[in-house]
């Protein structure tokens, strides 16, 4: 996650192709210039609930993980920082995910993971 000039969000990917029970890591990188005010937030929840979380990892600090149950719903940034975690998706499906900053109103970037 990063920012286009024009202050948009930007994604190394829209979309995500994986296998039904396959396995595999998100990174979740967010960008030296982000700060509180500026933090961005990745959420997933349908993925969530639809596949078998295995690790989560903070790869430098200032990062938040948002669990609910056995099971997290968001991962935001609030300054320089990364954060990955590895699961099986467990049903096939759509899910889509959002990528939203903290402003008011937020800039979004969305895409899906697709689970054949």
């Amino acid at each position: 996650m990063s920012r286009n000039d024009d202050g948009t969000i930007a994604l190394s990917q829209t979309e995500f192709r994986l296998a039904h029970g396959g396995y595999y890591r998100l990174n979740v990188i967010c960008p030296q210039a982000v700060t509180p005010e500026t933090g961005l937030h990745f959420e997933s929840p349908q993925l969530m609930e639809n596949a078998h979380i295995r690790v989560l990892s903070v790869l430098e600090s200032e990062m938040e993980f948002y669990a609910q149950g056995l099971s997290f719903r968001a991962i935001q940034c609030d300054g320089k920082g990364g954060a990955r975690f590895s699961f099986h998706p467990m049903r096939k499906g759509e899910y889509p995910f959002l990528v939203k900053d903290h402003s008011d109103p937020p800039v979004k970037a969305r895409g899906r993971f697709i689970v054949d």
